[in-house]
């Protein structure tokens, strides 16, 4: 019986001993990121009174009118992108040194005129209106 229990009992010499070859590797430091900075919650009802308002048409109205004059058409069975078309106005816009308004004013300006807007598939579509020039490409399948 004293030999199990000499069995039982025994541990290596140099194992109560702590050196720093038998200690277990420490953590590598972690490495502070963007993903690894806690960002604060944005309530909406806090961010709302900080939010841009939208700005006023009026200040656009004229110019707008004189752009769709220039490069767009009406028909009744053409149907425009509304981001292409405002992308357009606003190089027409920077192109006569002016000032390009924003998105939600460009589609209030097209609204004021009766155009019709609305989503189908994810695009955002004008309906009624579209590039003078694709007009002139499409004339056969519009007819």
């Amino acid at each position: 019986m004293l030999a199990t229990r000499r069995w039982r009992d025994w541990s290596a010499p140099g194992s109560r001993e702590k050196s720093p070859e038998c200690e277990p590797p420490k953590p590598p430091k972690p490495i502070l990121s963007v993903l690894s900075v806690p960002t604060p919650t944005v309530c909406e009802r806090s961010s709302e009174p900080n939010r841009i308002p939208p700005h006023d048409p009026a200040e656009w109205r004229e110019p707008f009118a004189r752009w769709l004059a220039f490069a767009c058409a009406r028909h009744p069975r053409a149907f425009g992108g509304v981001a292409a078309l405002h992308l357009a106005y606003c190089e027409w816009e920077i192109a006569q040194n002016g000032v390009p308004c924003a998105g939600e004013t460009f589609e209030r300006l097209l609204g004021e005129l009766g155009f019709l807007i609305g989503e189908v598939e994810g695009t955002m579509l004008v309906s009624g209106l579209i590039f003078r020039d694709d007009l002139v490409a499409t004339r056969l399948w519009l007819a």
